[in-house]
């Protein structure tokens, strides 16, 4: 390009020598190549200003693309970011709910654990009671037995009245004891509805002092009627209940 500078300057100074000494014919063979020469650079010049211009649109066109994927890289990483904090959120929110749920099951746990021992503590303290409660009635039952057969120690005004009651189990007695029997087996009297729906206040008590092992001499005593009474009431009891005719009533009532 410089050396194209020089040239015309070169076809300048010949055009205006021999325009000068009158050879025009020359001169304007200068003047034509000045000319050409000048109009080719003109070109170029031209040409090599649109491919800068383009270069700089093409160079513009990439860095704005090139900024445009920093952004997008930018938003990229900064939405991974925000992913992995809200998974490590969930994770402690799951954790601390686990912990808790665990905590809480473990508290229910220990209650219900208290809670059964103090329903055992309340079931054995019951029993103890019920045992003591049933001995008692029996030895009573024993003793009026043995009264029953003496005719003179059953007539002196020492002995007391209610020694000499033909029944023991009492309707208070009843509540008491059945309030008992119901803690030692919470089931028995629902179970034995269910054999026999429509059975008798006085079977629910036959069937209850039977649960106890209590033999029908003592029934009869407890319950003021004769042992062949009792014998009876088992009978229809047996019946009632679809008892085969080998199967004892004590054994079917001991395992209900």
């Amino acid at each position: 390009f410089p050396n194209a500078q020089q040239r015309l300057e070169v076809l300048h100074t010949l055009n205006r020598a021999l325009a000068a000494r009158g050879l025009y014919a020359e001169a304007y063979q200068y003047s034509e190549a000045y000319n050409a020469l000048r109009d080719s650079l003109t070109t170029v010049q031209a040409n090599s200003r649109i491919d800068w211009v383009s270069t700089r649109l093409q160079w513009e066109k990439a860095e704005s693309q090139k900024q445009s994927l920093m952004l997008q890289h930018r938003a990229e990483k900064r939405l991974r970011w925000a992913l992995l904090l809200t998974l490590l959120l969930l994770m402690l929110a799951a954790w601390l709910y686990y912990r808790r749920r665990a905590e809480q099951h473990r508290s229910y746990l220990q209650q219900l654990q208290h809670e059964k021992q103090l329903a055992q503590n309340e079931a054995t303290a019951a029993k103890n009671e019920l045992d003591l409660l049933t001995q008692a009635f029996v030895q009573k039952s024993t003793l009026i037995e043995e009264v029953s057969h003496l005719p003179a120690l059953a007539n002196t005004p020492d002995i007391p009245y209610d020694l000499l009651q033909h029944t023991l189990l009492t309707d208070a007695d009843w509540v008491r004891f059945k309030g008992l029997f119901v803690k030692v087996y919470p089931a028995f009297f629902d179970n034995l509805k269910k054999a026999v729906p429509e059975i008798s206040p006085a079977e629910l008590r036959l069937a209850t002092l039977l649960k106890l092992g209590v033999g029908n001499k003592h029934i009869a005593s407890m319950l003021g009627m004769s042992p062949d009474s009792v014998r009876k009431s088992k009978s229809r009891l047996r019946q009632r209940l679809g008892l085969q005719p080998g199967q004892e009533i004590e054994a079917w009532i001991e395992a209900l």
